[in-house]
């Protein structure tokens, strides 16, 4: 049976370079970010390199963040759509992004590049 870890204690982990804290990480939010990529990009492809950027992203930011001043799943959110929206950018593929029905969201891509 997996321990339950708070997001405090997984934060803290990942923030101090703790390679078994990130791998949980990966563990717990993986699918639920790759859920996101492949309905905002519509390529396994894409979403494999996004997810991939983002917890490239994550390690490499986490530690600047003194504080967790919003829940960890929500700033990993946030740090996936800055991602959807540069990874698209740089592949020239043209966008529209809404959240007019919050939560629910979109990416309609306008421009199939796929």
């Amino acid at each position: 049976m997996k321990k339950i870890v708070s997001e405090e204690d997984l934060f803290l982990w990942v923030r101090q370079n703790n390679r078994k804290g990130f791998d949980y990480l990966y563990d717990q939010h993986s699918c639920f970010l790759y859920g996101i990529a492949i309905k905002a990009v519509g390529s396994q492809q894409y979403a494999d390199e996004v997810v991939a950027m983002v917890f490239s992203k994550i390690w490499n930011s986490i530690r600047s963040d003194k504080t967790q001043s919003i829940p960890l799943k929500l700033w990993m959110i946030q740090v996936l759509f800055c991602t959807i929206k540069e990874f698209l950018d740089s592949k020239g593929i043209a966008y529209v992004f809404s959240i007019n029905q919050f939560p629910e969201f979109g990416f309609e891509l306008t421009e199939k590049n796929l």
